[in-house]
Parts: structure tokens; C-alpha cells; sequence
């Protein structure tokens, strides 16, 4: 993948950051990953590069009319389950099912929904380790040392790696 050509037709994917999605390419490569999780869809743009990636794509989103307006756009991805939901809710019974049924290999967690209404960010961590502890997470919107690019903060706590510490420690 040239660091340069399109994510996606007209992408806003990964908030149009070229590095993070060669990246994330790199990882689906290197790890031959078959299933990827995300919380927060928004408005699917990283989702459709992600469905065009791997075979089998779970999105879940809070906001009610972004999720529906989602649905219309991923429907011609048969291998995206777009659901409207609380991702710290919506996020173990995904889960549990893949590996109760061993439907996945290599999951990884595309974690991008942060501090709209409450922040599920260590309450997915926590899910991930207790059924999923091989796989790959990767946090959206996290700062990132040395690197110009915006991170997310709520309540006055700044999404980085202070901040999951405590959580990836317990669950890994």
C-alpha cells in the first residue's frame, strides 16, 4: 500500500490519516487478521476500508441516527454486522460467540468511540483480555509521544497510555 494512493473512494478513514492506515494494514498483514471489531462507526468510513480488507467485520455505534444512516451504507458489505449499541454493552456477547465457536483467528479491536456520552475505552479493555487476551487492539484518537496529531480528551483526562495503563495490565 503507497502511504499516498486512497484509502477509500473519497475516504475520511482513520480521520484521514495515511500513516495510521498503513499501519493498520501492516497488522492485518503481518498477523493474517480475518475478523476486526470496531467501536464507534460514525459514518463508516473506516469500517468500508476495513471491509474491504477482511473477511469478517463487526461495527458497533451509540448515536442511534448514525448507526441507521450506517446501515444504508454498509449494506452491500454482506460480511459487516453494523450494530446500534453501547460498545462496553454490545462489545462481550460479539465476543463470546467468535470464541465460544472458534469463528475467528485474529481479531483485532478497533477501538474509536470515546467520550460522547460516557467513555467505555477501559471497560472494553477489560472485555478484550478476559475473552480475547491474543489479540490486537489498536486505540483511535490516542496521543501518541512525539507525534503531532489530535487525541481525544473527557473530563479532563487525556485518552493516552496513562490512561489504559492500569486496565491493559489487569487484563493482560
Amino acid at each position: 500500500m503507497n502511504i499516498n494512493e486512497p484509502l477509500y473512494p473519497n475516504s475520511k478513514a482513520f480521520n484521514e490519516d495515511s500513516q495510521c492506515a498503513l499501519d493498520v494494514k501492516k497488522l492485518i498483514d503481518l498477523f493474517s487478521v480475518d475478523t476486526v471489531i470496531e467501536t464507534g462507526t460514525w459514518e463508516a468510513d473506516t469500517t468500508m476500508w476495513f471491509a474491504t480488507r477482511v473477511p469478517t467485520v463487526f461495527t458497533i455505534e451509540s448515536d442511534q441516527e448514525k448507526a441507521n444512516g450506517n446501515a444504508e451504507r454498509l449494506k452491500k458489505y454482506e460480511h459487516v454486522t453494523n450494530i446500534h449499541g453501547n460498545s462496553a454493552h454490545a462489545l462481550e456477547p460479539i465476543v463470546k460467540v467468535l470464541m465460544k465457536n472458534k469463528l475467528a483467528k485474529c481479531i483485532l479491536f478497533y477501538l474509536d468511540l470515546h467520550g460522547r456520552v460516557e467513555w467505555p475505552l477501559l471497560k472494553e479493555i477489560e472485555i478484550i483480555g478476559k475473552y480475547c487476551p491474543e489479540s490486537i487492539i489498536v486505540i483511535d484518537d490516542c496521543q501518541v509521544p512525539n507525534r503531532d496529531y489530535q487525541f481525544d480528551t473527557y473530563n479532563n483526562q487525556r485518552c493516552n497510555f496513562e490512561y489504559v495503563k492500569a486496565a491493559v495490565d489487569k487484563a493482560f
